[in-house]
Order: C-alpha cells, then sequence, then structure tokens
C-alpha cells in the first residue's frame, strides 16, 4: 500500500517529500549503518533506495575482527560446555 506524502516548498526553488521516520529506522536497523543519502531512480514513477557506499577497508577489517572474536568466544564456550 503507497504512502502518500505532501509535496513541499523548500527556498524559493526548489521542492521537497519528508520520508518516513519508520522507513529510515528500519533500513538503519537492517544495516547497521546510517541512512545519510538516499538514490532517486527517476522514470515515470520515483524510486527512492537508501545509498549505502562500500565501507572503507579499515572499516571492514574491523568488522571481520569483531566476527573472529565472536566466533572464538563461541567456540571457548562449547568446549567448556563439553567438558
Amino acid at each position: 500500500m503507497p504512502i502518500v506524502r505532501k509535496v513541499i516548498d523548500v527556498g524559493k526553488t526548489s521542492k521537497a517529500v519528508i520520508l518516513p521516520k519508520s522507513w529510515l529506522d528500519y533500513y538503519q536497523n537492517e544495516k547497521g549503518r546510517t541512512i545519510e543519502q538516499v538514490t532517486i531512480e527517476v522514470n515515470e514513477v520515483l524510486r527512492i533506495a537508501p545509498f549505502l557506499p562500500k565501507l572503507a577497508k579499515e572499516e571492514i577489517m574491523d568488522g571481520l575482527d569483531v566476527l573472529k572474536r565472536d566466533i572464538d568466544l563461541r567456540w571457548r564456550e562449547k568446549k567448556e560446555d563439553e567438558t
């Protein structure tokens, strides 16, 4: 079911549509990242999607380190449970 939003004036020559907070919250929780930009596909229908640029190498490596520690901790807990 489509959500109806007003088109509002922004300044003298621009218009805007406010994005629903629930939509932003959903994607931010789903992706674990703040949505700061969106892409807009313009045809007969406007299609808006969150813009999530690829993570910098350091962010990816930090995430892998956290994942590795989590796996190691779970493995140790499992070994302790087995004994």
